[in-house]
């Protein structure tokens, strides 16, 4: 039975260009009329790595006189969305069940949409309705963190408080509702989950520490003369 191959671990000169030698290297390497770049993924160390390996891959296509390029996707080791960024990649074993994450730009556009329509003639628009659009989907991020579903907005617990609330806090909270109620039932129609939701989802299936069974014990050294 033949052995499976091991990784391959490759160098730069010191005194070469890291991101130049780099691009210089992958091109070529992976060169296709097509997707040949965009199916690699690069794990860089900071946004200015990212940012200085996306200039190189542009003196790259320019000095060779390529026409367009897609480049890879980088993504920041160390970044709050890199699970995200990386998609399913890294997802866990028997996570593949679980559905993609919205598009951010989608989810922005579609909740301008829901505010504009419950709002009516009251509807903001232009870049006002933007930002109350993305300020809605960093409350409803803000509430998936905490586990607060949106079945308890409307619960005892808020509707006690809810008379005690002047009127333009009784119509925030009732617009926030109704947005969100829209925004699930639409999430459904597209077969995808909040970002927040997605990585609530993972975490809960990520195996917990002793789930393939207790390490065994290792005797020291002295131990087994």
């Amino acid at each position: 039975m033949a052995e499976r191959a091991g990784p391959r671990l490759y160098s730069i000169a010191a005194h070469r260009g890291f991101a130049d030698a780099l691009v210089a290297g992958l091109v070529p390497r992976y060169a296709d009329p097509e997707f040949g770049l965009a199916r690699l993924t690069l794990l860089v160390p900071s946004s200015r790595a990212r940012r200085t390996i996306s200039e190189a891959f542009i003196r790259h296509a320019g000095e060779t006189g390529s026409p367009g390029l897609l480049m890879p996707r980088m993504a920041v080791v160390g970044d709050l969305d890199l699970d995200e960024t990386l998609g399913p990649l890294l997802d866990p074993l028997g996570a593949a069940d679980i559905p993609p994450a919205v598009d951010p730009q989608r989810r922005l556009f579609t909740l301008a949409g829901l505010i504009a329509d419950t709002m009516g003639d009251e509807a903001p628009g232009g870049a006002t309705l933007l930002r109350l659009a993305r300020e809605t989907g960093a409350t409803m991020d803000r509430l998936l963190v905490e586990g607060v579903g949106p079945e308890e907005l409307v619960g005892e617990a808020v509707l006690d408080l809810f008379g005690s609330l002047s009127d333009h806090w009784q119509r925030s909270l009732h617009l926030f509702a109704t947005v969100q109620s829209k925004w699930l039932a639409q999430l459904q129609e597209y077969n995808a989950l909040d970002a927040a939701a997605r990585r609530n989802r993972r975490r809960r299936r990520r195996p917990r520490a002793g789930a393939f069974g207790r390490p065994q014990r290792v005797r020291r050294a002295r131990d087994a003369r």
